[in-house]
């Protein structure tokens, strides 16, 4: 990267996780075949396999790859020309860019070629366009940077998680967010161009506090049934923090039928929790704590999808699916998949 080039580092993390990691850290390696850790190199735009070495570039097979144009400059161009309505002419685009008029024409066209060719590169585009400017990495003159120590954004998100746990999307209006942010309006439009980015964003918001949460069981001497009894509790409205997110969810499925723009980041979030569920049955199974009766994925897959469906039952007081029997479903499943006793999924206390 030359001196003068714009810091990409952002996006290389953001097409790793979305592509390859959920977590940032475990993908699984094409080489060895395994679930594993992976760490960036230092000397290319390249993640490399703890285990084997081999190193995986997560530009390749997209539309940047082969091209000289720092990401951080394509990902700007994509939120112009794919997640605006009415995106910029080639002139205005290298204006707004700081490039010239020639790479603006070459990266438009690639965009406009992918879109029209569909496939992969097609759902990244949106997934880009759809979420870039929400986690505030949108170029500075499509929207403000927001600092480090600026907290507004993430007073929003969190105040449009419990509004739009309350109303629903189709009954809260912006006013609703600005008045539980405890901000005007006109500080929420500044921020978000739609109250669809909003639900997106509090969405996030809500999966990073959940990631958060799972931070402490991540120690490897932690015990892989406590491990477990945590992701159960994580996987059902347990707090009124879980429900909220439950109810988000359901608006959230509903914006992607309607806009198929917003599924690859739905794919992205749902995956990021099926990884952090996959990687503590792996633990338990690789030191003998779990005896799995099926395929590890499969079976990850099956209480991922059980969990959803009681959960969502759960939240909208179904008589046959109040919480307590919820977790005593969830876990018979679990105790029937890795040869285990009901009670040993017992909750304790937590770290």
């Amino acid at each position: 990267m030359s001196k003068d080039a714009p810091d990409e580092q952002p996006q290389l993390t953001w097409l790793w996780k979305s592509l390859y990691a959920p977590d940032g850290s475990r993908a699984t390696c094409r080489s060895c075949g395994s679930l594993t850790r992976f760490h960036r190199l230092k000397s290319r735009p390249a993640y490399t396999c703890d285990r084997c070495g081999t190193q995986i570039r997560p530009t390749a097979g997209t539309l940047f790859a082969g091209s000289s144009t720092p990401l951080a400059t394509w990902f700007e161009a994509i939120a112009l020309l794919a997640g605006t309505d009415e995106p910029p002419s080639r002139r205005e685009l290298a204006v707004r860019l700081g490039i010239d008029y020639k790479a603006a024409w070459r990266i438009a066209r690639r965009v406009q070629e992918a879109a029209v060719r569909g496939g992969s590169d097609e759902a990244l585009i949106a997934s880009i366009a759809a979420t870039w400017h929400a986690e505030s990495h949108a170029a500075p003159t499509a929207r403000p940077s927001v600092g480090d120590g600026d907290h507004t954004v993430d007073r929003i998100r969190a105040a449009a998680c419990r509004a739009l746990a309350k109303r629903g999307l189709a009954r809260t209006r912006i006013a609703d967010i600005a008045a539980e942010a405890d901000v005007s309006s006109a500080i929420v439009h500044y921020y978000f161009r739609s109250k669809d980015e909003v639900l997106l964003s509090a969405l996030m918001w809500a999966g990073e506090q959940l990631q958060s949460s799972l931070e402490p069981f991540r120690d490897d001497t932690l015990d892989p049934l406590t491990q477990l009894r945590h992701i159960l509790r994580l996987s059902v409205p347990a707090d009124e923090g879980l429900k909220d997110e439950f109810m988000l969810w359901l608006d959230f499925w509903n914006l992607v039928r309607i806009d198929v723009r917003y599924l690859p980041e739905c794919q992205t979030m749902s995956a990021r929790w099926k990884s952090a569920v996959l990687e503590v049955l792996q633990r338990g199974t690789d030191i003998g704590v779990f005896q799995p009766a099926a395929p590890l994925n499969e079976v990850c897959q099956m209480y991922v999808c059980l969990a959803e469906s009681l959960s969502y039952r759960c939240v909208l007081g179904y008589d046959d699916a109040a919480l307590p029997r919820v977790l005593e479903l969830l876990a018979a499943f679990l105790a029937q998949q890795l040869n285990l006793l009901p009670a040993q999924l017992q909750p304790t206390g937590t770290p």
